[in-house]
């Protein structure tokens, strides 16, 4: 039996019940893809020697059930009977040896307890039919708090034998896993947190960087990892730091502080990595081989009670010319990461410095990418690259000794290694060792006694030296690190100036086929091409292209049975066939040499390439005809100073091909918009496709060049152009859904607040278990009514958030999808797709989706029921080589047959939603600031909203129409009669005005102005309705007022100049203005002819804010981007909702912030025949100087002359009427 404690609460027994071997596919088994559910699913098969389950592993084609005692909790390798493993690989390779199996024991439970629970080896697990994430690669840093009653339970593991992770080509696989399981400590039980625990629950989770003599630490972040046991969350809200010289016991005054200005929530069961800065206030010098002794003290609150968690680590100052050493960095989503060497955290790391530091500016800095499993601070890896004579080595981790095969988010991990190693740069270049200004210690002075250094490099240090170029990198790499190496070269070339690939492979698919999967026996082949376009973007090889011109010495040895030589080799041949040139690169193969050997970076022909690189590098260098290709912009930097930013259709190949001759030709195919960097070449003149652009080259830092859609020709778009703004898809913005990795800052998984929410709970918890597990990576779980939702971040951040639930589940959920309608509705009973609607139950759905606030992306996961959430959820990529693209819906069928129970997937061709959002105005009653935010969103991304519940009843709406109807259908000689163009007011008959002021059409529609005032004089049919009309008009007024204060409160005026009634306090309906109320007849088109007849022309509005009415007939298109009017949104007319748009006069107080937004009215062929009616309510303003406003987010230096808001309606209707009045 295996035990938790001394006196233990729980007994597992060793004895467990296998069944297997089954197939399934390198990735597949979150498809679930488990043979088994055909005949009831393994919970439901009770153990027995008399039954047998096919399987085409077996001799005999079936297997039966055995049983394995395990040894310390370890089960495995098992020895599975009747299997040829040989035999089986001569048709599939290796892959074949991918196998899954069952096993299944009794857990016995003495008294309620709640236990820490892991197994390492597998990627899943049960307890009593409740899965959990296992820890496939056995890092150990994770463990699930499960609350168990006592009795008997059952736990079920789902054993996979991962050829990346136990090998393949064996006499037998030696697949194998772990169960950990432990007891919390008293103290633990007592607080409900503890400090994370690693190496079998005995050491702390706690990082600190390397101290290095007479210096100071290699950067000022640590972190420390937490967990909640307790049943209620838990907020962090200080730490302390403590640091002693062990040997003198002297204490070091020291500053600390947490790293997130955010409130730190950790929910029950969850584990967070809490990051903190600390900095010594006078920093010592303090000699090689100091111990100083780190306490630390997190203060935690759990309900009102206040706890203190307290760790110790120990670091020894080392000195930097004798090892590496390990420095930390806040990475791209604000966590702290670093190396840990799991003996000895002090001693290795991850810069190496170069025997002697230069001034060179534009010297290269080498990027070395470890293998899988590897840690980046171990020796052996770590002096496997020889120290430089100028050049310094960076080894970042990748997040973990796996990370993301250097994709995502290891990628960006390593670039911001980089980063965080020059902002050392001044720290590292200081010595503490002399308080004068003596700089003498150049000269190999480094102490305060000024004797002689100890480190004979340091007397050759220039005194003014630098660490090197962040943008010329030699990239180095081996195994995973060298396919890493092949993958930033192929996405990354503008930042390299060479790269050594050493036993890389080509693409996971390539490496551990995927020609085995499970769900290839039932699954549409074009489907699966829309799968596989999730990670084509990863497909080294398809991108060889834009590695062409790099210097290049692909290495491996020649016996390699971990990724074989034919790899590389095939590397080797794709790069010189780009290049026309048989021996334009020279493969290094070393006969007899395996996977590993000592000397696969460090020999001399090696170090020959380096010194080479590094001497001769010097820039661009001549011209050369080049391809650029991608599957993803979202994925990729510049190639040649080329940027793509689009394509025409996304996650289909695109490139960019250019030659030269006197004119540089870019020739595009599925290219929508690309830039053009400083990288790029000066030339006389460019041409794009069809079309010139003489003398374009030259003087600016980017060019930014767009396709028209309309004409499919090329053009030059101004500095203040924003491709976000027209609808398409951004490099920001592109997924697949498994780029919620590389967010801004911690996800966001939020979950149903609802009594029975324990299913939602419970994903939330595995989802961010398994991004810290796989990538350190830091999540917060809030339920849906919680204020993390107001949080705001850089608008140049993306972040993502996760919903949890349908609409009828999650709030949030229902906020955003009434937000941001689109293509894809949810209800509960049915989930519809474009045109295609499921209702089976155990139906799921995973899609990407933009968020409430414009630097958001949502991942939505929802199910029909119980069994459609469980599938949905599962499929968020947790590891490399997950096919999901941007949605995907399954059903229960994939169980059983993986792929082939997908019912759906895609991409979204351009934004997936609606650019026009909807607001449900109700909120502004309950919580008016709330509803701030989201209309200061919609007004300053789009311009144009839709409200919903807005306050007017829909009955009094209908009867304007009906009054609209009836005066429009009046004879002219009566409508006429009440003409009175020079207040703006009364009728105004057909073709009397154009609002786009450069047309020549004046525009086919009439209409009739009510002014604000009692008193105007109405023809009969609207007179005897005069107050109902000027009642209308108040609650209108009073609805935009409601609209002002909301963009108050999102400007966040200060209460002492204004608040939030900075506007409806110079809109008061009392006031003077010409606030008008305007109904509109367009009469149907006389012939097909005239459809597509534009019948109000593009313009703004003139006012403030504009309430607009509409019935049936729709028309109305809004201009995608402010610069570019080939392009427009159709703005339909939604039952139930105004649609709100902002004037001409909130862009002059904000300075452009807020969008007055082009419109016109397009009768289409399917509308022509019919009349369009609507009414607009016009907020106008009176003498207020348009100048901008008392708000943190607007400039107050305005540019030109401040006139009123009357001023400008007065200057705006001349230009649209003449001036008859």
């Amino acid at each position: 039996m295996t035990t938790m404690a001394t006196s233990p609460a729980a007994i597992l027994s060793t004895t467990w019940e296998v069944l297997g071997p089954f197939p399934i596919g390198t990735r597949e088994q979150d498809f679930g893809a488990d043979s088994l559910e055909a005949y009831g699913g393994f919970a439901n098969l009770r153990y027995s020697l008399d039954d047998r389950y096919p399987s085409e592993l077996a001799e005999g084609g079936y297997v039966s059930w055995h049983e394995v005692e395990a040894v310390d909790g370890q089960i495995g390798p098992i020895d599975y009977p009747g299997i040829s493993w040989k035999a089986n690989t001569v048709p599939f390779g290796w892959s074949i040896e991918q196998f899954q199996s069952w096993a299944r024991t009794a857990l016995t439970v003495i008294r309620p307890t709640t236990c820490l629970f892991q197994v390492l080896g597998a990627a899943e697990f049960y307890v009593d039919n409740q899965r959990y994430s296992g820890d496939a690669y056995s890092y150990d840093t994770t463990y699930h708090a499960i609350s168990l009653n006592a009795g008997k339970h059952t736990v079920i593991i789902r054993i996979v034998h991962d050829v990346r992770v136990f090998g393949g080509g064996k006499p037998f696989p030696e697949a194998a896993v772990k169960v950990m399981m432990k007891e919390p400590a008293k103290e633990t039980i007592e607080k409900g947190v503890q400090i994370a625990r690693r190496q079998g629950n005995t050491v702390d989770d706690v990082l600190f960087p390397s101290f290095l003599a007479h210096r100071g630490f290699a950067g000022k972040f640590g972190s420390v990892s937490l967990l909640n046991i307790a049943s209620e969350s838990a907020n962090v809200f200080d730490i302390d730091i403590r640091i002693m010289n062990e040997a003198t016991c002297q204490v070091y005054e020291t500053v600390s502080s947490l790293v997130s200005p955010e409130p730190i929530i950790i929910a029950s069961g969850h584990t967070r990595p809490i990051s903190f800065s600390f900095e010594l206030t006078d920093t010592p010098s303090i000699r090689k081989g100091t111990k100083l002794r780190m306490e630390l003290f997190v203060k935690v609150l759990k309900g009102n009670v206040q706890h203190v968690l307290q760790t110790v680590r120990t670091v020894e100052s080392i000195h930097w010319c004798e090892k590496t050493f390990q420095f930390t960095f806040l990475d791209f989503d604000g966590t702290c990461q670093y190396v840990i060497h799991e003996t000895n955290p002090w001693a290795e790391a991850m810069a190496k410095r170069p025997r002697r530091l230069n001034s060179d500016r534009n010297k290269p800095i080498i990027l070395a990418l470890h293998g899988a499993g590897v840690e980046a601070s171990e020796f052996f890896w770590t002096s496997s690259i020889k120290q430089q004579e100028y050049v310094w080595i960076v080894f970042p981790t990748g997040r973990t000794p796996w990370g993301y095969d250097w994709h995502g988010p290891s990628m960006k991990n390593a670039f911001k290694s980089i980063e965080g190693l020059i902002n050392l740069e001044e720290m590292l270049s200081t010595t503490y060792a002399l308080k004068d200004e003596d700089k003498s210690w150049v000269n190999g002075i480094c102490s305060i006694t000024r004797v002689t250094s100890s480190c004979h490099a340091e007397a050759n240090d220039a005194y003014d030296w630098v660490i090197g170029d962040p943008d010329r990198l030699i990239y180095i790499g081996h195994s995973n690190g060298g396919q890493g190496t092949w993958y930033l070269g192929t996405h990354f070339p503008d930042k390299a100036i060479a790269a050594v690939p050493a036993a890389g492979y080509i693409k996971i698919q390539d490496y551990v086929s995927y020609a085995n999967w499970i769900g290839q026996s039932h699954t549409d082949p074009l489907l699966r091409g829309v799968l596989e376009c999730a990670i084509a973007e990863y497909n080294n090889d398809l991108h060889i292209s834009n590695m062409a011109g790099i210097p290049v010495f692909p290495r491996m040895g020649g016996s390699d049975d971990n990724v074989p030589p034919i790899h590389t080799r095939k590397f080797n041949r794709l790069l010189n066939e780009n290049a026309n040139d048989a021996n334009a690169v020279r493969l290094s193969e070393v006969p007899g040499q395996g996977h590993w050997w000592s000397q696969v970076l460090s020999a001399p022909v090696v170090q020959r390439f380096l010194e080479q690189q590094i001497r001769s590098y010097q820039g661009k260098g001549e011209w050369q005809d080049f391809v650029v290709s991608t599957m993803n912009p979202a994925g990729i930097g510049s190639v040649r100073g080329v940027q793509v930013e689009q394509l025409d259709v996304p996650y289909r190949l695109g490139k960019i091909t250019a030659s030269r001759k006197e004119t540089i030709f870019l020739r595009t195919t599925n290219i929508a918009a690309f830039t053009i960097t400083d990288r790029f070449y000066s030339c006389k003149g460019l041409q794009i496709d069809n079309d010139p652009f003489p003398d374009l080259i030259g003087g600016k830092k980017s060019i930014l060049f767009v396709k028209d859609k309309g004409t499919n020709r090329w053009k030059v778009m101004g500095d203040t152009y924003r491709l976000s703004a027209s609808g398409r898809r951004t490099r920001s913005t592109y997924g697949p859904i498994h780029r919620m990795y590389e967010s801004s800052r911690p996800l966001i998984i939020t979950v149903p607040s609802m009594m029975d929410n324990s299913a939602f709970n419970h994903a939330g918890l595995q989802i961010a278990h398994d991004w810290y597990l796989y990538g350190r990576g830091d999540a917060q779980i809030v339920p849906d009514d919680h204020p993390a939702f107001e949080l705001s971040s850089s608008p140049d951040d993306i972040y993502y958030r996760i919903y949890l639930g349908l609409p009828s589940q999650n709030k949030e959920t229902d906020r955003l999808l009434s937000f941001r309608s689109g293509d894809i509705v949810l209800s509960k009973d049915r989930i519809r797709v474009g045109h295609r609607e499921f209702t089976e139950p155990g139906t799921g759905i995973l899609f990407l989706w933009k968020g409430i606030h414009s630097n958001e992306i949502a991942i939505i996961v929802a199910g029909l029921d119980a069994v459609g959430f469980d599938l949905a959820w599962r499929l968020l990529p947790k590891r490399t080589g997950m096919m999901i693209p941007e949605w995907i819906v399954i059903g229960k069928e994939s169980k059983q047959k993986g792929l082939g129970g997908i019912l759906g997937a895609g991409m979204a061709q351009d934004d997936p939603t609606s650019s026009i959002p909807v607001v449900d105005f109700s909120l502004f009653e309950s919580d008016p600031k709330k509803c701030g935010q989201i209309v200061f969103e919609a007004a300053k991304n789009v311009g144009f909203f839709y409200l919903r519940n807005f306050g007017i009843e829909k009955d009094r709406v209908q009867k304007l129409f009906d009054l609209s109807q009836s005066f429009f259908a009046l004879p002219m000689e009566e409508k006429l009669k009440y003409v009175n163009a020079k207040d703006n007011l009364g009728y105004l008959p057909l073709n009397q005005e154009k609002v786009d002021v450069d047309s020549n059409a004046l525009e086919e529609k009439e209409s009739f102005h009510f002014q604000k005032q009692r008193g105007q004089h109405l023809p009969a049919l609207l007179d005897e309705h005069a107050e109902e009309i000027h009642q209308f008009i108040r609650d209108c007024h009073a609805l935009s007022l409601k609209v002002t204060m909301c963009l108050a409160l999102g400007l966040e005026i200060p209460e002492d100049q204004g608040g939030e009634r900075w506007f409806s306090d110079r809109h008061a309906f009392e006031a003077e203005s010409r606030d008008v109320l305007r109904i509109l007849h367009y009469p149907p088109c006389a012939s097909a002819e005239d459809a597509d007849t534009i019948r109000i022309g593009a313009h703004s509005d003139y006012g403030s804010v504009t309430i607009l009415f509409q019935k049936g007939v729709g028309g109305l298109e809004i201009q995608k981007n402010q610069e570019d009017d080939s392009e427009w949104i159709e703005a339909p007319a939604i039952p139930d909702t105004v649609i709100v748009n902002l004037g001409d006069c909130l862009g002059y107080w904000t300075n452009g912030l807020l969008r007055s937004t082009r419109h016109r009215v397009v009768f289409k062929p399917e509308t022509r025949a019919q009349p369009r009616y609507s009414m607009a309510f016009f907020l106008q303003g009176g003498n207020i100087p348009l100048d901008p406003i008392p708000s943190p987010f607007v400039s107050n230096q305005f540019q030109g002359e401040i006139i009123t808001a009357a001023q400008h309606l007065e200057n705006k209707l001349k230009a649209s009427r003449g001036d008859p009045y």
